[in-house]
């Protein structure tokens, strides 16, 4: 749902802005029409102020299950400096020669392997994450952003959607 409103919020503004630089009146003209209409409208402008009602809503239920991401980002983060800390420490105690090609080969490897245990203890962290009363709450609160953004672009799709259409054909023409 995300996706789309940004990508139907970027196409509405990219066709205001065609709208604002075309020389023929017809897109200016559609556009001016559609947001008379849509200011006139009530149901719309209340579907509008829910939409981001419940979007800061979502925000606020939201912050624990961030909070958890969060720790596990962090803690990922000190697993991954450790790991670069102990192959510097490992790499200063080998020596040169054909032991301390070895030495240095083995020094990549317990990082590789340090870094695949911190990946995997990042991944059961989340996965602990979204088993959390916060993640449900959360999702929840998603879900209800998602339906209040539909119902708002449906409206808004209502009335923008034809001068969409006259923008683009007038767009396409001038071209």
């Amino acid at each position: 749902m995300k996706k789309f409103a940004i990508v139907l919020f970027s196409a509405l503004f990219a066709l205001t802005a065609l709208s604002a630089t075309a020389s023929a009146g017809a897109c200016a003209d559609a556009m001016k029409e559609a947001s008379k209409k849509a200011a006139k409208d009530k149901k719309c402008q209340g579907e509008a102020k829910n939409a981001f009602k419940a979007f800061s809503k979502q925000i606020s239920d939201c912050k624990g299950f961030r909070q958890l991401k969060r720790a596990c980002r962090k803690a990922k983060r000190a697993e991954s400096k450790t790991c670069r800390k102990s192959k510097r420490s490992c790499k200063k105690k080998c020596k040169r020669g054909s032991k301390g090609r070895k030495c240095r080969k083995q020094c990549r490897k317990d990082k590789r392997d340090c870094k695949r245990d911190a990946r995997k203890a990042k991944r059961a962290c989340k996965r602990a994450a979204k088993k959390t009363a916060a993640f449900q709450v959360c999702k929840n609160a998603r879900k209800l952003t998602g339906k209040a953004f539909g119902n708002a672009f449906k409206c808004a799709g209502k009335y923008y959607g034809k001068a969409a259409l006259v923008c683009a054909s007038d767009f396409l023409k001038n071209k």
